[in-house]
């Protein structure tokens, strides 16, 4: 009988500890993915009340010019008509740990407007990385931790490249949502 509560007992602990194991690094887990592609995939739809899709353009690109200081050099597709706004960006993020050499995270980034609304697509992030922040840079895409074990630092840098990812993400909404500077200020 003792053997049998202490299989049980060893059985339970295993089970805890796999368990744990499996969650203790989620950072690959927690990014959101496309259901289809299974690729990783930042994207929403926003509503804008009382915006007209010239308004959300003109507001888009603005954003675009604020945030990498060059428009003309980011954006790759600039469709007035259409309503669209495509760029390609860079995410800088410094050394988390001693030994580390920080990332660079490449991505492409989609807005479309309509009256009323915006989307926007945040996609193909590349993680970009020299080992010891010198020799020969290492490219990545994210959906490369889908299968490959992650140690604490993977873990912490793809948890810090989503917050920031996200934080990129929240000054679009706000820059959206709020009327251009230059219509503000006329009397200068």
């Amino acid at each position: 009988m003792k053997k049998f509560y202490l299989s049980a007992l060893l059985l339970f602990a295993l089970a805890g500890s796999a368990t744990a194991q499996k969650t203790k690094y989620a950072g690959y887990d927690r990014l959101p993915k496309d259901s289809t592609t299974h690729k990783v995939v930042y994207t929403a739809v926003v509503p804008v009340a009382g915006a007209s899709k010239d308004e959300l353009y003109n507001r888009g690109r603005e954003w675009f010019a604020r945030t990498f200081n060059d428009a003309n050099r980011v954006l790759r597709m600039d469709d007035r008509t259409a309503g669209t706004l495509i760029g390609s960006g860079i995410i800088t993020q410094p050394a988390l740990e001693a030994f580390s050499s920080g990332n660079n995270y490449h991505f492409n980034l989609a807005v479309y407007v309509k009256d009323g609304r915006f989307k926007y697509e945040l996609t193909d992030i590349e993680q970009k990385f020299r080992l010891g922040g010198k020799g020969q840079e290492f490219s990545n895409p994210l959906e490369f931790w889908a299968t490959h074990k992650i140690n604490k630092l993977n873990n912490h840098e793809l948890e810090d490249a989503d917050e920031r990812i996200k934080a990129l993400l929240a000054s679009l909404e706000k820059a959206m949502a709020a009327k251009l500077e230059g219509t503000v200020k006329k009397d200068w």
